[in-house]
């Protein structure tokens, strides 16, 4: 049983990376240094995943991109990672839905998870088909 319950934890975290994230507007001293800690932290999961060998998820509470607007640094680290898949949350209400990055983003496939968006309705991320 220990085996098994151990074998299921790794599947659930394997896959899974992310991090906060940040505004994509962030231009103070102290939105950049935020910036780059929430980056590192992004890599050090995706690093995690890799070595569990895992294909990554991403998953943010700011959006990477909305509107105009981009935060670089967390699309570059996706983008050099190979990440496919994105979901992140923050964005609230139909007006503002309609500014965010949905469907392929910078060859990333964007999911706008809010609860307000989705309905109040769980969004199934993956389904697995082994748990051997």
């Amino acid at each position: 049983l220990h085996l098994s319950l151990r074998r299921q934890r790794q599947m659930c975290i394997r896959d899974s990376c992310g991090t906060r994230g940040w505004l994509y507007n962030a231009e103070t001293a102290e939105d950049k240094k935020i910036v780059a800690r929430e980056n590192g932290r992004l890599i050090a999961s995706l690093n995690a995943a890799k070595a569990l060998g895992g294909t990554p998820v991403v998953f943010l509470h700011y959006p990477p991109a909305y509107d105009t607007a981009q935060c670089r640094e967390l699309l570059d680290t996706m983008q050099t990672y190979g990440v496919k898949e994105c979901y992140y949350g923050h964005i609230h209400g139909d007006h503002a839905a309609k500014k965010a990055p949905l469907g392929e983003y910078g060859g990333i496939k964007m999911h706008l998870v809010s609860c307000d968006y989705i309905r109040f309705t769980p969004k199934l991320v993956r389904k697995d088909v082994e748990i051997g």
